[in-house]
């Protein structure tokens, strides 16, 4: 799994926040808690099951049911990269770039819609993206 040299590494942190397993991004204690949670084999259980990585995914865009993490998830998505994953943890972050380096490696189309959906304006991009960094959803 390469890391795309073309994409934001900020905003590909703050994106895969909402991929991974039963990760809960900013609130309350329980969801602090299940952020310290995340595990490299749980993201491994999610990225190699096509079938609960789809439904992550189709939750995410809104084009399928969601679980009761894949709802908030969802629900907390914008407030996680309007504070810039402030509340996220390192393992968090590193655990999240796996899922994002996945995406781009793998599904690029799946992570388009996503980038596209929950950054329309490219606004995180912009800020978070190093200068001379290309839009990675052109």
């Amino acid at each position: 799994m390469a890391a795309n040299s073309s994409s934001s590494p900020m905003l590909l942190l703050q994106l895969a926040v909402l991929l991974a397993v039963a990760v809960l991004a900013c609130g309350g204690a329980k969801q602090q808690q299940a952020l310290r949670e995340v595990r490299p084999r749980d993201v491994d259980l999610v990225l190699n099951n096509d079938a609960l990585l789809n439904t992550f995914i189709r939750c995410l865009l809104e084009k399928g049911p969601c679980n009761q993490d894949g709802y908030q998830l969802r629900r907390l998505l914008p407030q996680t990269l309007e504070t810039g994953c402030e509340k996220c943890t390192a393992n968090h972050k590193q655990q999240s770039e796996r899922v994002i380096r996945f995406l781009i490696a793998r599904r690029p189309r799946d992570w388009k819609l996503l980038a596209n959906k929950y950054d329309p304006k490219g606004e995180y991009e912009r800020r978070f993206a190093p200068p001379g960094t290309p839009n990675t959803r052109a």
